[in-house]
């Protein structure tokens, strides 16, 4: 005899689940049941055909018997093969267990190419001005006489402070001689010559000899010093910057002026930028450009207005055309009274559901197009 037990066992009690009727567990067990079921009524029937057969054939040693599965949810099936003594079972598969725990994520894909480099972004504001550089003066030295101008930078390049060293002016040249010392005292008379007897007058006698030359009388006083040399600032003239100082005299060797030639110290740099001040108002409107050159696929000329119509789907195939509240109209006037539409239709139109639509007949529909009206629509044809 064949005996098909349950794989469940024949006690056990089947869980059906907080579903109930249409819960996946519970359908799951169902069937199983059913298969059960029916594998049992199977192996009945062929119980029943072996007992009619079993005074000739020897079921231990002869019977061949073969198992194939059937879908699940099928009806199991059992043949017997008399001639060959053979049987044969279909029993269905069990419905599918219930899906399985995800499985763990995949490690993270390579990192993909760095992507293009974005455009470069606008010009941050213009820093302040950097300080100008300083000029001050410093200390005025006089030098020994004969001696060179000098000017010397005891600050820094931009905060310079000129040391001047100025040479005394030479020697003035010697006072004019002074005035002829006062005339020195008369010397004695010398003595008289004896008397000469009175005789005739004679001629007068000749001019005694000069007496000798009284002593040189003292030297005079010095006359006064003659006036000290003298020095001037004349003017100071800022120079460019990198050039080299210099000092001239424009006066005299007694009386100097100095003009003082000084370079412009080199330029500071540039300062920390400063915080961005705030947007300045709108300025005026600049005065409008010249034409730009025409664009591709917009057509010159065309009247006041007129639309640019596209006239297929290639790009840029427009032209320029007159219409007039959406429709079609004849005549030239600004407003226009007929409008008109095409006797032939060559292309598939459909009229939504939203939408009503009239035409003028005669209408011809070309061969190959379809003229739809959805359901709602109307379409009048007058």
């Amino acid at each position: 005899m064949l005996v098909v037990t349950s794989l469940l066992g024949t006690d056990m009690a089947i869980y059906r689940g907080p579903g109930g009727s249409g819960d996946a567990t519970a359908d799951q067990a169902n069937t199983a049941q059913l298969a059960l079921t029916y594998a049992n009524q199977a192996a009945a029937s062929a119980t029943s055909a072996a007992a009619s057969a079993q005074s000739t054939i020897d079921f231990t040693t002869g019977l061949d018997v073969t198992v194939s599965s059937l879908p699940s949810g099928a009806t199991p099936t059992v043949s017997y093969d008399p001639s060959s003594i053979s049987m044969s079972f279909g029993i269905p598969d069990g419905a599918a267990g219930p899906t399985g725990p995800s499985g763990s994520a995949g490690a993270p894909g390579p990192t993909g190419p760095t992507g293009p480099t974005g455009p470069t972004g606008p010009s941050g504001p213009t820093g302040p001005t950097g300080s100008a550089a300083t000029i001050a003066v410093g200390t005025t030295t006089t030098g020994p006489a004969g001696g060179s101008a000098a000017v010397t930078n005891s600050g820094s390049s931009s905060a310079a402070v000129f040391d001047f060293t100025i040479p005394t002016g030479p020697t003035g040249p010697t006072g004019p001689t002074g005035p002829t010392g006062p005339t020195g005292t008369t010397g004695p008379t010398g003595s008289p010559g004896p008397t000469g007897p009175t005789g005739l007058t004679g001629p007068t006698g000749p001019t005694g000899s000069p007496g000798p030359t009284g002593p040189t009388g003292p030297t005079g006083p010095t006359g006064p010093t003659g006036s000290a040399a003298t020095i001037a600032v004349g003017t100071t003239t800022t120079g460019p910057a990198g050039g080299s100082a210099s000092v001239t005299n424009s006066g005299s060797s007694s009386a100097a002026v100095f003009d003082f030639t000084i370079p412009t110290g080199p330029t500071g740099p540039t300062g920390p930028a400063g915080a961005t001040g705030p947007t300045g108002p709108t300025g005026p409107t600049g005065p409008t450009g010249a034409t730009g050159p025409t664009g591709p696929g917009v057509p010159v000329g065309g009247t006041t207005g007129q639309i640019l119509q596209k006239n297929s789907s290639t790009n840029y195939d427009t032209t320029w055309a007159t219409f007039s509240g959406g429709g079609q109209f004849e005549g030239s006037a600004t407003n226009k009274a007929i409008f008109w539409n095409a006797q032939s239709i060559a292309e598939n139109i459909t009229i939504t559901g939203t939408h009503n639509a009239g035409s003028i007949g005669p209408i011809t529909i070309t061969s190959g197009f379809t003229v739809t009206v959805d359901s709602g629509a109307r379409w009048v044809v007058i």
